[in-house]
């Protein structure tokens, strides 16, 4: 039968031997060492579906934190914000096949089949492939299948860089953080970022939200503060890339649930980022809602309220509806859901919104460390 030891004197009676005195004391000078560490560190978890904008947040944060980018490192973003552009142009070209929508110019048409050869690990994206890009870019066709975009997968960045694509292209081409903030990198394993705020280390910790990525989720649960879940508000009618016939919408609610029911985060602070609210107002006008999910009812004429405002307090219900079903089933009483609208590539709101949650979560980890 083990023996286990515990550092209280009521256990002990008023007094010790020499040898239990000696263990109290290391024991409890331990505990107060421990408390000590964690009371200043802070980790902070990013989760969501992949495509959710947890990476250009995290990015965000890095900036407001002074995080600045050298113009090596910039060079460096040249590659992958053409690999970028290239993908954004042939999934275009693709899909112009898929919906049978004929190029305006028959001469662009052998064209898209010269891009639609390029690899995108080829290292040579001349000005010529740029001013190529461009020209099919301004077909009638492509800009037919780009209005259809709902209908197929598409970077949310794709029309930033094609907009571009002959600046792109030039030898001297060195992205602003505009460019680096909208570039796409899938995230894979894990990404830390360390920072500091009044007196206290925070790690801000990203992991790829790719069902493949998932599974190394376990690896960064332990010792978390807060946790920022990121979903994209304009998923409500795109499918899974991993998982044909699967809605976005759907499976990022689900992984939220799946989240809030593991043991690792039952008290946690839970910051929910409902991400992408301007492409949310561009999509809902064309693309509706309740064709997606029947439960909702759009809005009624004379109401006062727009559809993009009431289709906002429909998807954040749908996320609030399962944080109060895991409380019923297990959650800590006291744990906590706070829920912003960002667009993750606007810096001024990712400031806002993450100015009123720091000090807030901050003021959280140093109360659970409070050393009586």
């Amino acid at each position: 039968m083990g023996f286990t030891f515990c550092p209280c004197r009521k256990c002990w009676g008023s007094k010790l031997d020499p040898e239990a005195q000696r263990i109290h004391d290391a024991v409890k000078k331990q505990l107060t060492r421990d408390r000590e560490i964690y009371r200043n560190k802070m980790k902070i978890l990013l989760l969501g579906a992949g495509e959710a904008g947890k990476s250009t947040i995290l990015k965000q944060i890095q900036m407001i934190h002074g995080r600045q980018y050298s113009d090596g490192e910039r060079r460096q973003f040249v590659v992958l914000i053409r690999r970028n552009l290239l993908d954004a142009i042939q999934t275009l070209i693709h899909a112009m096949d898929q919906l049978n929508i004929q190029y305006q110019d028959d001469a662009n048409a052998s064209l898209a089949q010269k891009i639609r050869s390029l690899s995108p690990t080829d290292s040579v994206f001349d000005q010529d492939t740029a001013n190529k890009t461009e020209q099919l870019w301004r077909d009638e066709g492509i800009q037919q299948a780009y209005d259809r975009r709902r209908e197929f997968v598409l970077s949310d960045s794709a029309k930033f860089f094609l907009d571009q694509a002959a600046a792109i292209g030039t030898d001297d081409f060195l992205p602003d953080d505009h460019c680096i903030m909208r570039m796409r990198v899938a995230t894979t394993g894990i990404v830390e970022y360390p920072a500091h705020y009044r007196g206290m280390d925070l790690l801000f910790v990203d992991v790829g939200g790719q069902r493949t990525e998932r599974r190394k989720w376990i690896h960064a649960f332990d010792n978390v503060s807060s946790l920022f879940f990121v979903a994209s508000l304009s998923d409500y009618d795109q499918m899974v890339v991993e998982a044909a016939g699967k809605n976005r919408m759907e499976e990022s609610v689900n992984l939220f649930d799946t989240v809030l029911r593991t043991p690792y985060f039952r008290s946690s602070t839970i910051i929910l980022f409902l991400n992408k609210m301007d492409l949310l107002e561009e999509k809902i006008p064309h693309s509706r809602l309740e064709e997606h999910f029947p439960e909702y009812k759009p809005n009624l004429p004379g109401s006062g309220e727009s559809d993009y405002e009431r289709a906002r307090k429909f998807i954040k219900s749908l996320y609030t509806d399962v944080f109060a079903g895991a409380r019923l089933a297990g959650r800590d009483e006291d744990s906590s859901l706070y829920s912003h609208f960002t667009c993750a590539t606007d810096r001024s709101c990712v400031e806002r919104v993450y100015y009123n949650i720091r000090d807030d979560i901050l003021n959280r980890a140093l109360g659970d460390y409070a050393v009586g």
